[in-house]
């Protein structure tokens, strides 16, 4: 644990101490004063004891945080241990890699202006990120969140290796996370040309940020977009005509679902986004129609598919708007679902948005016009929608909408659990960075005028 955590778990105690004496009788002067004196000098020490390096060797071992609440001692000779969390965040910003806590001003780590993606890992200490002199030439790099031990992951001569076909240009990483809980960085890869389209490797490696160890967990065409379990124990794949299992070094396939190649009228194939269950037991998946522009076309269909191999279910089917294809969205809980209806044509059109069960029932019209919907909360209770822009609003399930009022033009939303959320805005010419929590201000974290801002979080 840092110094700064120490210090931060004992001023809460501290302040705790101090509001229960304020409950107590009033006593006389001289005990408020050997009050504020005790409160005074535990401070100082406190303070005094976060800035040492030195650590005596009798010393307990700290206990780290696990996020799960601290039951009060049973007995009342043992002090209370209290946990907190802190929200952090890394962001690029004018193709630099920025690092924020709560309560601190930004961090900024690089300095080279070429940063693109950035990703941070579980406990906040390593920052993963995409760098290069233009969109072809994209390598792995990673720092410390304190600004230190910058080092690349992935060169560009290993993604050269990488390139299958003689009339592409690069090989660049496509997609990279850290997988949960570690440093390793699982990532892969996609093929460039010149013209339009998308090609993606279908490959998945990992790499160690710490020791840069590199491990080609599946090679080319044998993988897909993956998305790990909660655990990281299982990696859901997915190409445009599968889904598939494995467990985390790539052993154990299971081929849980084929469908039909989606017609995208473009020089892409459709990969659909993956849901696993809070238990790991399962992935839920939508898929659109194959041929959504068809006169009569088919339905949307959300399927669930047990990770041990059972016969899928189908869990909704529904009409949708065609286009974009991710507009039917699943809470990361899998609960709940929000998918758009054309009601009429135009530009915009009008649409209706539906929010329901992701088992079909609850199905309700929540608004309508020219809409865009940017995601729910982790509980799949609140979401973020907007229904003219610029105008934002905060909905909820049952419930009525609340205007998120700071924001203009939103350009994508994350939410961090049932009731925060991290967004990015555009205000005139400015791009803004914001943390916005249902019922409270949102609390603006940067902005600049030379583009869109990336970020990831963790907690």
């Amino acid at each position: 644990m840092s110094p700064r955590s120490r210090f931060l778990i004992m001023l809460s105690i501290l302040l705790l101490t101090a509001t229960a004496c304020d409950l107590l009788p009033a006593p006389d002067s001289s005990a408020e004063t050997d009050i504020e004196d005790a409160i005074s000098t535990s401070v100082a020490a406190t303070l005094a004891a976060a800035e040492s390096e030195e650590v005596a060797a009798d010393t307990p071992p700290e206990l780290e945080p696990t996020g799960e609440p601290m039951l009060a001692p049973t007995s009342t000779s043992e002090p209370l241990i209290v946990t907190l969390l802190t929200l952090k965040a890394a962001y690029i910003r004018d193709g630099n890699v920025y690092y924020w806590e709560e309560g601190l001003l930004p961090l900024m780590l690089t300095s080279t202006g070429d940063a693109s993606e950035v990703r941070l890992s579980d406990d906040g200490d390593v920052v993963a990120f995409t760098r290069g002199p233009d969109w072809y030439h994209q390598e792995l790099w990673a720092i410390n969140s304190d600004g230190s031990n910058l080092r690349q992951l992935v060169d560009q001569a290993t993604l050269s290796a990488y390139i299958t076909t003689r009339t592409a240009v690069s090989a660049r990483i496509y997609s990279f996370v850290f997988k949960p809980g570690t440093h390793q960085v699982a990532f892969n890869t996609q093929l460039t040309f010149e013209g339009p389209g998308l090609f993606i490797n279908d490959d998945l490696r990992i790499v160690d940020a710490d020791s840069t160890a590199l491990t080609t967990i599946l090679s080319p065409g044998n993988a897909g977009n993956f998305f790990y379990s909660p655990d990281g124990s299982k990696i859901g794949l997915v190409t445009a005509s599968q889904v598939s299992v494995v467990n985390g070094d790539g052993t154990g396939r299971i081929d849980l679902l084929a469908f039909p190649v989606v017609i995208t009228y473009s020089e892409y194939n459709y990969y659909p986004p993956l849901y696993w269950t809070e238990d790991g037991s399962a992935i839920r998946v939508v898929i659109p129609p194959e041929d959504p522009l068809a006169p009569s076309p088919d339905v949307t269909r959300i399927w669930h598919l047990p990770a041990d191999g059972s016969p899928p279910t189908t869990l909704m089917s529904m009409g949708t708007v065609a286009f974009p294809l991710t507009t039917t969205t699943l809470s990361a809980n899998t609960e709940r679902v929000a998918y758009l209806v054309k009601i009429t044509p135009g530009d915009p059109p009008a649409l209706e948005l539906h929010v329901a069960n992701a088992d079909g029932s609850g199905d309700m019209i929540y608004a309508s016009g020219p809409l865009v919907f940017y995601g729910w909360a982790t509980n799949g209770v609140h979401f973020i929608y907007t229904d003219a822009a610029p105008n934002p609003k905060i909905g909820q399930y049952g419930a009525a909408p609340t205007t998120l009022a700071s924001a203009t033009t939103l350009i994508n939303v994350k939410w961090v659990d049932e009731t925060r959320f991290f967004y990015q805005g555009k205000n005139g010419a400015n791009f803004e960075f914001w943390l916005g929590e249902v019922g409270a201000p949102s609390t603006l974290i940067d902005s600049t005028p030379g583009g869109r801002i990336s970020y990831d979080f963790s907690e």
